[in-house]
């Protein structure tokens, strides 16, 4: 028995899809059936991958179809593969049993056409389709036939490389049909480099790879009738980094070859991924099918089926309900928390009620402590160098009081409000965040507030405070959350600049101010880190051990001193900070004279009158590659005087002095606007973005690499040879 499965619209639409292609039958002899790309899309939790799985179960339970040949579904989790390894992985997880008997259908039908006794072919073309047969057998019938085996085989090779369309792989599928040499070539179609045998045969290289290989299978399956179905999970996280422009038209492409050679392909992945591929009622090709969340009824079937009763205990109806509502329907989300209340009920006994409900969501959801909560939005505030109050009482009175308030220039009581609610669930919550927002008017503060919720928000409830405070609650829990705080304080912010009575020169005076932050937070920065290097320098002499000569180990070596190990480390992580971009890269090409030098100065163009966060963000990269290139330059004086027999003592000066400088290196990241690199200009890109991933993915992982390089700079010398 399978996982559960609740047969929701979406779920019925995948699968009468994926059956009305199985029982297709081609409009005439030697037609494909016609194949198609369906994209499928939703949020975390809604089941994407689980309907992927279930997709691939109902094509291997139909079994052969009128080829003979079983109905295969690929299913490839193509999170963090590039196009070669997708290609690898697709062709790794076709049986060799299936290929050689799609070649053996091809030769069957290429020898019983050159018979002219009816009766004598059909035999013929059954005998040469058996899978136990062997070449020898295979020679022999032919040969009694009058036949020449050879020159079928040729015959052959030309039929495949108008099938596959390349001629090494029509070669190599052909010597599959050879003992001796069948093993090889199976080898070389999986990738691995030719042997000897083959390369006596003309294949002197490895088998084409990349994403338009894909379509050599695809095409060898279709027009000998067999069903092929590929299931790619998680196309949004394709590794399209380096030259993805050109990759994702290339995946464009083979989605099309795959289409056009009778494969059915499903795609599951962000909406933004699958628009990307063009793929959609009103897009280049394919259809798509949206996961949504369960509504009440199919939330009661599936506790039903989950409860192993058919029943929906311990649950009552109005507590499915609030569940549903706290969860969006979410199938993740309900399943771990249904468990959570089921547990509980057994324990303590007794109905699981919509109030039970209420409270268990308090704790279930919250994603962080308040504490925490405070520290992000202090940082997304002080990031983009905004003046701003904490715990702010707005009025004379507690019912006004603000987590944040962020002051605006004007001649009255103004300004933007962040108020933080644990949890949203019951109409008690509501009424306490418009009570504030109802003080705020009653004492004429013109405030313009953002709700920011840390646990479970109703969707009920979520409604009421869009209603009442023009905007939805955002909350902590979403991925983007730094980036959707920052946004709506700008357009809170902007709400002011566009009012009638904004004050100009007041609005002057305070980008001033912004702008004298930005520049003392900058020199305090650049005067930390030069401090630690004088430190450093002024302190070796307390650092000497007994013993210790005050020389390097190796007196004659003049390369590096940094250890590989730690040498290595620094490289990757100055390589990641490059990637994004830097001042220094940003003109380069400017001067070629093809559409290249055309492309930077259009980028140039575009950040210089309309993008000051990107200049911003620019600016950003040079003060953390500075910051990191100034680190290394300590650590490689560290390492040019430090004992390395005593730098592995954890209370050796020499240790000491290591940790210190790692110390000091997190201190000065904790004080980076590192929330900038988000706002960092894309190259320019003719036809859309281009991208599959988002740039998003990218950045957290240099930020990673830049917060985390203190401790594996660490982790790394302690891995370095001690001579």
């Amino acid at each position: 028995m399978g996982p559960l499965t609740i047969d929701t619209p979406a779920v019925r639409t995948a699968r009468q899809l994926l059956d009305d292609h199985l029982r297709a039958r081609p409009v005439s002899a030697g037609a494909l059936v016609p194949g198609s790309v369906i994209g499928i899309s939703g949020p975390p939790g809604s089941g994407k991958s689980h309907l992927a799985r279930l997709l691939v179960r109902q094509t291997h339970d139909f079994g052969p179809g009128g080829s003979g040949i079983p109905a295969r579904a690929v299913h490839l989790n193509v999170a963090g593969m590039d196009a070669d390894q997708l290609h690898a992985a697709f062709v790794g997880a076709l049986p060799r049993s299936e290929v050689l008997a799609c070649v053996r259908g091809y030769h069957a039908d290429l020898v019983s056409g050159a018979i002219t006794d009816e009766r004598v072919a059909a035999r013929t073309n059954e005998l040469l389709r058996t899978p136990d047969q062997t070449a020898a057998d295979r020679d022999a019938h032919l040969t009694e036939l009058g036949l020449s085996p050879a020159v079928l085989l040729e015959r052959l090779s030309t039929v495949l490389v108008e099938v596959v369309g390349d001629s090494d792989y029509a070669a190599a599928l052909v010597l599959l049909l050879r003992d001796g040499l069948d093993t090889a070539a199976w080898a070389w179609l999986r990738g691995e480099p030719p042997a000897g045998v083959l390369r006596e045969r003309g294949l002197t290289a490895p088998a084409p790879g990349g994403l338009d290989a894909l379509g050599v299978f695809a095409r060898l399956y279709g027009r000998q009738g067999a069903r092929l179905v590929l299931v790619l999970d998680d196309v949004d996280q394709l590794d399209f980094d380096q030259g993805h422009d050109r990759q994702v038209r290339a995946l464009r492409r083979a989605l099309e070859q795959l289409r056009v050679a009778g494969t059915l392909v499903y795609l599951t992945g962000s909406a933004e991924a699958l628009d990307e591929l063009e793929i959609g009622p009103y897009r280049r090709t394919g259809t798509r099918i949206e996961l949504t969340g369960f509504d009440g009824e199919a939330a009661a079937r599936f506790l039903r089926a989950r409860s192993g009763s058919d029943t929906l205990s311990p649950f009552s109806i109005d507590a499915v309900e609030r569940i549903v509502d706290l969860t969006d329907g979410n199938p993740r989300m309900l399943g771990d928390f249904t468990d959570r209340l089921r547990r509980e009920a057994a324990q303590t006994g007794g109905e699981v009620t919509e109030d039970r409900v209420l409270d268990d969501a308090r704790s279930w959801f919250a994603v962080a402590d308040r504490s925490r909560v405070v520290a992000t939005i202090r940082r997304v505030l002080e990031n983009h160098l905004w003046d701003f109050r904490v715990d702010y009482a707005a009025s004379l009175d507690d019912g006004g009081r603000l987590d944040f308030w962020i002051p605006v220039p004007s001649p009255d009581h103004a300004g933007v409000g962040i108020l933080i609610a644990d949890a949203v669930v019951s109409p008690a919550d509501v009424q306490r965040l418009v009570a504030t927002a109802e003080t705020l008017d009653r004492h004429s503060v013109r405030a313009q507030v953002q709700v920011v919720v840390t646990g479970a928000a109703s969707a009920v409830h979520v409604a009421r405070i869009r209603q009442e405070f023009g905007r939805a609650p955002l909350s902590f829990a979403a991925e983007t959350f730094d980036d959707d705080l920052a946004a709506a304080v700008k357009a809170m912010l902007h709400a002011f600049d566009d009012a009638d009575d904004a004050d100009p020169i007041a609005g002057l005076r305070d980008w001033i101010d912004r702008v004298d932050r930005q520049q003392t937070r900058t020199l305090d920065l650049i005067d930390r880190v030069a401090a630690g290097v004088d430190s450093l320098r002024g302190q070796q002499a307390a650092l000497v051990p007994p013993g210790w000569t005050g020389e390097p180990r190796r007196p004659g070596r003049t390369d590096d001193p940094l250890p590989q190990p730690v040498r290595t480390v620094f490289t990757r992580a100055i390589d990641e900070i490059v990637a994004l971009g830097t001042p220094e890269g940003t003109g380069r090409g400017l001067f070629r004279s093809d559409d290249r030098g055309e492309e930077v100065l259009a980028g140039l163009r575009r950040i210089g009158r309309v993008d000051h966060l990107a200049m911003r963000a620019l600016g950003t990269v040079s003060m953390v590659l500075a910051v990191v290139q100034e680190f290394r330059s300590a650590v490689r004086e560290w390492a040019r005087t430090v004992d390395r027999e005593w730098m592995l003592v954890p209370a050796s000066p020499g240790r000491r002095e290591l940790d210190r400088l790692c110390a000091r290196y997190e201190e000065a990241v904790d004080v980076l606007p590192l929330l900038e690199l988000h706002n960092l200009p894309r190259p320019s890109r003719r036809g859309g973005s281009g991208r599959i991933r988002p740039a998003r993915v990218e950045i957290d992982a240099a930020n990673r690499q830049i917060r985390e390089l203190g401790r594996e700079v660490r982790a790394a010398a302690e891995r370095s040879p001690i001579t």
